[in-house]
């Protein structure tokens, strides 16, 4: 009998293993710095455009100020925040758009796994941009994250 109930024990804990990690619940202040991007890809009519930062954490989206003639290597050092409640709030979509425009064209995006920032409170780095799932640059971005 001792090896059959082993058996189950095993299977039991593969099962176990299987389940979906519990949704992370985070309460809390999110400041993010968007400081600059670098090799953005260029585009046949691109120019040095006036670019913006489009961010959005759940249902909450929010927008930098615009670069005046950006170019490939804008520079915003602007920070926008956002009120962290509630479960599934651990990504963040960045888009890198064209400013200025009602209807503003994406030049490039990436999606930000926010776990590191909620667990070390403070993380900064060079994130990489797509565009059409190519390379099309990178963002430095400076998070702090304060728990409510």
């Amino acid at each position: 009998m001792q090896p059959s109930k082993q058996k189950k024990k095993g299977k039991a804990s593969q099962l176990d293993l299987a389940k979906p990690p519990k949704p992370v619940f985070h309460e809390g202040h999110l400041q993010v710095c968007i400081i600059q991007a670098k090799n953005l890809p260029l585009s046949e009519r691109f120019t040095k455009k006036d670019l913006c930062v489009e961010l959005t954490v759940g249902n909450a989206k929010k927008t930098t100020l615009t670069t005046n003639k950006g170019g490939y290597n804008p520079i915003w050092k602007d920070t926008v925040h956002f009120k962290i409640a509630g479960i599934g709030k651990s990504s963040m979509l960045l888009r890198v758009k064209e400013g200025g425009k009602i209807t503003s064209d994406e030049l490039c995006s990436c999606a930000i796994d926010l776990t590191r920032v909620f667990e070390d409170e403070e993380f900064d780095g060079w994130y990489p941009l797509l565009k059409r799932d190519k390379a099309a640059g990178f963002i430095y971005l400076e998070f702090t994250f304060t728990p409510a």
